[in-house]
């Protein structure tokens, strides 16, 4: 069953989830590298203005920046971790769809699903602890709907070039046993 229709072959559908799975990588990296750039360089200065505004220091900002830095540089630097490795599988999932090679599919694919895992227990922890939780809850669910379409598409991909080399090896079986096979008349004119 290919969960993009008619319209859409598995292979594109494939190619196009690491493109975009690139594209969100990399806008993590980027993200996630300014706000530390950010954090290292004016955080003393939004210390001090801190105490001016007193509705900044209710936002989810004004919390970050009254918290330890070297906690905010330990989620900061896990995220950008994990945007980092969510590259690498995307390149490979590239390679893969495009080769159309199985252990390069499989690879994404296992590895995604623990990210997916990791996702959803780090969604449940932040909607439990962050004081914004339905707006985490809303887009966690959106991002994880998400995820669980692109395993789809890629694990009917990976279904699709097997069956692919199991009916291409099936095929050439067959073709080498039908010349084996004598026509009617031929096995009377031997006897």
């Amino acid at each position: 069953m290919n969960p993009c229709g008619d319209f859409v072959s598995l292979q594109n559908a494939s190619i196009a989830v690491a493109i975009l799975d690139m594209v969100g990588a990399i806008i993590g990296i980027l993200s996630s590298s300014i706000t530390v750039l950010g954090m290292l360089l004016f955080r003393e200065e939004v210390q001090k203005i801190l105490p001016q505004y007193d509705g900044f220091n209710k936002t989810d900002i004004g919390r970050m920046m009254q918290q330890p830095p070297g906690m905010v540089f330990g989620i900061l630097t896990f995220l950008c971790i994990i945007c980092l490795l969510s590259l690498y599988l995307a390149a490979i999932l590239l390679i893969g769809a495009r080769r159309r090679k199985i252990l390069k599919c499989s690879l994404w694919w296992r590895m995604k699903s623990l990210l997916l895992v990791i996702s959803l227990l780090f969604m449940i922890v932040a909607s439990v602890t962050s004081p914004g939780r339905l707006w985490i809850l809303i887009f966690g669910t959106l991002g994880l709907l998400y995820q669980l379409y692109c395993l789809w598409i890629v694990r009917n991909f990976i279904f699709e070039i097997r069956m692919g080399k199991y009916h291409r090896r099936a095929s050439s079986i067959y073709s080498t046993c039908e010349e084996d096979i004598p026509e009617e008349g031929e096995e009377l004119q031997k006897l």
